[in-house]
């Protein structure tokens, strides 16, 4: 019994101990905690709310940067593990072109700081009703007439990087929407688009040039190599996450002939697509997260999308709408911008212009003001969260009207303002009235048109944007694969994969060349139920909707092609297509 209660009295001297042991760690945590935390950064980003993820944590800890202190910049790149691609970017951005730090570099990395900051500036919205009313070019500060305005913006007058020879785009469109017009190409599988554009340079282009002088073995060779890259290609977009076997293979089809076949005219050829666009450039600007106008760099695959490390329809239709408006007077030769306001998950209501914190209409009219009268079209992409939230056909077309209306009133007006000519020059008085401003309405995609409104597909907003269109003049429809024939959609994922927003960017170039390329300039004489529509019917005439065959059926993919003609390979057309059309059909 003594052992027995001597074991007993070490076995409690020794937890007494070891409690003891512990509290001192507790108590040098706490005080070590207490030293450290002062000198912590914690920011909140504020996130996609139909997103699953936007910024990476090395975009969070940059955006705790002083826009003031560029050595803090660098203390936590170089002290921070991660080797991320979106990582490298943002080094890449604050750093410049140049290793050197010269008085560009240094604007532009204040330029970033401010964006990436701006979350924690207003009590984590910025949106203050306002952005700045300028356009900056990343590369060279502001644009010469962005000069008068110093007076009268505190933001501009901050930055004396004014560089008056920055050239700067002459014409410029109108891009606005939630996060399939941000961009999110890469969410979907992040090698996606590197391995379609390496697949494509590799093996599409010396399909066409086998050096086979047999005409008929020729041609078998060529159906059977075409048939294999098509494959390949639908494997890899099949990886993709909510990729269906149908959409997987119609994307690769139309990656196939998107791509062309001459190496050095093709909108896939690596040495076009993945380097600076040198005649486009475009911008971004997300309301919601930062208090200033994006500024406008040349369109690249990593330029304007989500984080400046993905893309969206700019991309493709930077590279396309050039080469459909080569012989259009008003176009030739000019520098052309797209001008990105784009803010994830919301919803129609949130930008109208009604003066709330959480509307970002005035975004759009500051946007069009900052172009001090280049904006010329309207792009709108939206509609997902107003599904979700059951918005009704009703509604949603009563404020999509009245957005649009806004907008061309706005751009008309600005237009007017800086493009003022007594002399009646037709180059300088493109508009009539405000109705004659171009838009383009971007279709819902699967995800909600054969995803979510599978009781009454596809769903009262696509229904809502179709008879938008049919019931305004100067407007036209984008499809962007809510048909009824699996085989004829895109990516039913969220946010749409690489080769749909290559994909949609075309189509969206297409669309607005159709308009641009009237024979009465951008006036319209078509009546409403004469206007271009994604799903033809008896009261449309697509003759007279059409003015090139190109444009119907990149519209209108409604169901599977058919050979028109002995020459002309398995090219596609839609079965609404006009006889005319029949004669010269191609896809682009």
């Amino acid at each position: 019994m003594p052992r027995s209660r001597s074991r007993s009295q070490q076995l409690s001297s020794a937890a007494a101990t070891a409690a003891a042991t512990i509290i001192n760690l507790s108590v040098s945590l706490m005080l070590l905690l207490t030293i450290i935390l002062p000198y912590s950064f914690i920011v909140v980003v504020n996130a996609d709310a139909d997103a699953e993820q936007d910024y990476s944590v090395t975009t969070m800890m940059m955006a705790a940067v002083d826009e003031k202190d560029e050595s803090s910049a660098w203390k936590i790149s170089s002290s921070s593990s991660s080797s991320s691609s979106q990582f490298k970017d943002i080094n890449r951005i604050m750093s410049g072109s140049s290793s050197s730090h010269d008085s560009s570099s240094s604007s532009r990395f204040k330029y970033t700081n401010r964006i990436m900051s701006s979350s924690s500036s207003n009590n984590n919205n910025v949106n203050n009703n306002s952005t700045e009313k300028c356009i900056r070019s990343c590369d060279d500060g502001l644009y010469s007439n962005c000069v008068e305005d110093k007076d009268n913006n505190n933001n501009v007058s901050n930055n004396n990087n004014s560089n008056n020879n920055a050239q700067q785009p002459e014409v410029r469109f109108l891009f606005a929407g939630q996060s399939n017009m941000v961009g999110y190409a890469n969410q979907s599988k992040g090698t996606m688009f590197s391995n379609i554009i390496q697949l494509i340079n590799e093996k599409r282009f010396d399909i066409e040039n086998d050096g086979s002088r047999n005409l008929k073995k020729k041609k078998k060779k060529k159906k059977k190599k075409k048939k294999k890259l098509i494959k390949e290609l639908k494997k890899i977009i099949q990886q993709g996450r909510s990729a269906t076997k149908e959409s997987a293979k119609y994307s690769a089809e139309l990656m196939y002939e998107l791509a062309g076949n001459i190496r050095n005219e093709s909108v896939l050829y690596n040495e076009t697509i993945m380097v600076p666009n040198p005649n486009v450039s475009c911008s971004l600007t997300r309301p919601d997260s930062m208090n200033v106008l994006g500024c406008e760099r040349a369109v690249t695959p990593t330029s304007c999308g989500s984080a400046n490390t993905q893309y969206g329809p700019e991309l493709m239709f930077s590279h396309v709408f050039p080469k459909l408006i080569v012989n259009n007077t008003q176009y030739h030769d000019k520098r052309i911008g797209i001008t990105k306001v784009a803010v994830s998950g919301t919803v129609i209501k949130q930008w109208l212009g009604k003066g709330t914190d959480s509307d970002y209409g005035q975004s759009l009219y500051d946007a069009i003001d900052a172009g001090k009268g280049t904006i010329e079209a309207f792009v709108w992409f939206q509609g997902e969260s107003d599904h979700t939230k059951s918005t009704t056909k009703s509604q949603y077309l009563k404020r999509l009207t009245n957005l649009v209306k806004g907008i061309q009133r706005k751009i008309y007006n600005t237009y007017k303002e800086y493009n003022n000519d007594s002399n009646n020059n037709s180059s300088k008085n493109k508009f009539k009235s405000k109705k004659d401003i171009p838009v383009v309405i971007v279709e819902l995609g699967p995800f909600i048109g054969y995803g979510r409104a599978k009781e009454n597909p596809p769903g009262p907003i696509i229904k809502a944007q179709r008879q938008f269109v049919l019931q305004h003049p100067n407007t036209i429809l984008v499809n962007t694969g809510s048909n009824e024939d699996p085989k004829e959609r895109l990516s039913k994922f969220y946010h749409f994969d690489a080769p749909s927003q290559l994909t949609i960017g075309h189509r969206i170039a297409v669309a607005l060349s159709t308009l641009v390329n009237s024979t009465d300039g951008y006036q319209s004489t078509k009546s409403p139920t004469q206007m271009p529509s994604v799903e033809p019917s008896s009261s449309l005439n697509p003759s007279n909707s059409f003015r090139t065959c190109d444009s119907y059926i990149a519209l209108n993919p409604v169901k599977r092609c058919n050979k028109i003609q002995p020459n002309s390979g398995s090219k596609r057309v839609s079965s609404f297509c006009p006889a005319t059309c029949k004669k010269k059909c191609k896809t682009l």
